[in-house]
């Protein structure tokens, strides 16, 4: 599956697709990637002043890719249109703004999405997920109301027709994205399988990670590749043998430590897709897995022992109460060394004061420009105990 850039970062002054302004995907379409970069970092220096945190002075912020990076696309279908909420107009209502193609999509994508639109849903809305895997497989995820999950299996013809393309792709449906299959030719519900959808890096080699087609996934491969580099230096920068990581999710971040040494006590509630993921990368035994909540005082208390840095890639609101947790530690027992991995700068201000005040402060900080032509990116900040 090709991911190869079609045009230079830098070379880019505004992001060239017909639905730029209107689709509301890329906000910052008017934008150079320069001008970005520095908005990004801007924003991020404010917040973090804001909270008595000041950025070092070698911060940066690349950017891997600018089109035709993404492996999966996030769509609407509403009123016979497919494809992102928007408006026509600046003043307009919000509407679903059909959408042919996609520049930041990679060409299989592309194709993948033309071909779905040949086959219209016959309910009148629902969220699609839309996946390519460097495989040449194809996923979608049809989520929607229940009583449309029975009338696209009670339909006669649109899942078989699916089912019966070449290659045949992998559906998911419904809220709890149980898997389609055909029995005696009729759709029906199965249980979901995990299917190598997405990569990590070994050493710079991809490396398959096991997932379904609704789990979260980095954008593509591209962009994926530059973050993993930057967090596993990030990480072995802080010459940490046993490390503790908050939320492994399939091991898009823990694989590469493994391979390059590092013990990794993982912290993931559904560790199905991980250990699916290090047993096929080989990298099993050298995994321990702990299906632990980490803002439990007691939880935390007992995954602490014994680890040397701490990496945490929390969702959007943050850490919550694990720096109340690490609060209630002794000041030995507390981590030497956390590297927080961010797409949300308001929660990484918010946390990195909280870790000020229990003594650590923001020794290293790098940015990952996965998401161009929007107002997000991903940073890796490393903070040391004082």
């Amino acid at each position: 599956m090709a991911t190869t850039e079609l045009t230079a970062p830098h070379a880019l002054a505004t992001l060239p697709c017909a639905l730029a302004g209107r689709c509301g995907g890329c906000p910052e379409h008017a934008q150079s990637l320069e001008q970005q970069r520095s908005d990004k970092r801007a924003r991020l220096a404010a917040l973090m002043h804001a909270n008595g945190i000041e950025l070092p002075e070698q911060a940066r912020l690349e950017t891997p890719a600018a089109l035709a990076f993404r492996e999966h696309l996030d769509l609407r279908w509403e009123g016979e249109r497919l494809g992102l909420i928007g408006s026509e107009s600046p003043s307009g209502p919000k509407v679903v703004i059909d959408m042919a193609s996609c520049p930041l999509a990679v060409p299989a994508l592309n194709a993948w999405l033309a071909e779905l639109r040949r086959h219209p849903l016959p309910v009148a809305r629902a969220s699609l997920r839309l996946r390519v895997a460097a495989t040449g497989l194809r996923g979608l995820w049809i989520d929607c109301a229940h009583s449309d999950v029975k009338a696209l299996l009670d339909h006669p013809s649109y899942l078989p027709t699916l089912l019966g393309l070449t290659p045949t792709p992998v559906v998911e449906l419904g809220p709890k994205a149980r898997r389609v299959a055909l029995r005696d030719g009729r759709p029906a519900l199965v249980e979901p399988t995990l299917e190598p959808w997405s990569q990590t890096f070994l050493g710079g080699e991809p490396a398959p990670l096991y997932t379904l087609v609704r789990a979260f996934s980095q954008p593509g491969a591209l962009p994926n590749r530059a973050l993993v580099d930057a967090v596993t230096h990030a990480v072995l920068d802080t010459y940490a043998k046993r490390v503790l990581e908050l939320g492994a999710g399939a091991g898009n971040l823990t694989l590469p430590l493994l391979a390059a040494g590092v013990f990794v006590r993982a912290v993931e509630l559904d560790s199905a897709a991980l250990a699916r993921s290090a047993d096929q990368a080989g990298l099993s035994t050298k995994l321990e897995v702990h299906a632990a909540s980490f803002e439990r005082a007691e939880d935390i208390a007992v995954l602490v022992q014994g680890i040397d840095a701490v990496l945490a890639d929390p969702p959007r609101q943050g850490l919550g109460r694990f720096i109340e947790a690490l609060a209630r530690l002794s000041r030995g027992m507390r981590p030497a060394q956390l590297v927080y991995v961010s797409c949300h700068p308001e929660a990484l201000a918010k946390d990195g004061a909280g870790l000020a005040a229990l003594g650590y402060r923001l020794a290293a900080l790098t940015g990952v420009d996965q998401f161009p032509w929007t107002a997000h990116a991903e940073w890796i900040a490393t903070f040391t105990r004082a």
